[in-house]
């Protein structure tokens, strides 16, 4: 049971006493009739076919290994989709005019002021005071051209512009840098995660096939749209119960407001 990993001879008589209990509780639970239980029933049922669908698709998979050339063939055809782009976290400052960045950046970089306090103060961006102009993970292309070029000029802790766009002219810093990652097939890793890939796909594609040959399943676009009408009205009408004078809801929330507002050393100790 432990994979031989408990040396002490107290963990091992702790792990035989927790296995003795657990079967005499299951004994005991089965004596009572308690494995006729609907909610038992259900959870059995339901690991057996977890278990079933774990059991077939090992098997699957031991058909459907692909070859080294293969994997090399899907890679070169699908590298886009594997490789995970660089990716670098970045924080940004808006200003109105070019003048005005070129003066801001003096000042970060003399240490006058931090890349925070000018996207708080001077940023025109308008989620800016929220953010400190954090930006988070940004990829080569998602952006403004110019303004993306730039960004992937600069290394680390280091601020670039102004470079204009059609929202103001921009201050960048590189927070940090994420590597290019799985983009040669001759690493290890690039060479699992486009085995699995392909193994997945054949999963995929071994489900369709069923549902369209062996196993034809109707969804009912009509009955599945009432269903969740029907949630959705239940729960707006268990929001309105909790609003209402008196009930639970309400009452934790007064509890709550008024322990925030007792100063500080008030409480009773139990």
């Amino acid at each position: 049971m432990t994979g031989g990993h408990l040396d002490p001879m107290a963990a091992r008589v702790e792990a035989v006493n927790k296995f003795i209990d657990a079967r005499l509780m299951a004994q005991k639970g089965k004596a009572a009739g308690l494995e006729q239980d609907p909610v038992y029933q259900a959870r059995v049922n339901e690991f057996h076919k977890t278990h079933l669908i774990n059991i077939h698709r090992a098997r699957l998979l031991g058909g459907m290994e692909p070859s080294a050339a293969e994997i090399d063939a899907y890679f070169a055809k699908n590298k886009d989709r594997i490789t995970v782009p660089e990716a670098r976290k970045i924080q940004m400052a808006v200003l109105k005019t070019r003048e005005e960045a070129e003066e801001i950046k003096s000042k970060v970089q003399s240490g006058e002021l931090t890349m925070y306090q000018v996207a708080k103060d001077y940023s025109i961006d308008p989620y800016a005071q929220q953010t400190l102009g954090e930006m988070g993970w940004v990829t080569q292309g998602t952006g403004f051209p110019e303004l993306d070029k730039l960004t992937f000029s600069l290394g680390p802790d280091e601020i670039g512009g102004p470079v204009e766009s059609p929202a103001g002219w921009h201050l960048v810093k590189v927070l940090d840098i994420r590597e290019v990652q799985f983009d040669d097939i001759a690493d290890e890793n690039t060479r699992k995660l486009t085995r699995r890939t392909i193994l997945q796909e054949k999963l995929n594609q071994y489900v369709v096939d069923l549902r369209r040959n062996d196993f034809k399943v109707v969804v009912y676009e009509d009955r599945l749209k009432q269903l969740a009408k029907e949630e959705a009205e239940w729960i707006a009408a268990l929001e309105k119960k909790a609003q209402q004078p008196g009930s639970l809801t309400q009452k934790r929330t007064e509890e709550y407001q008024k322990l925030l507002k007792e100063p500080a050393g008030s409480a009773v100790s139990p």
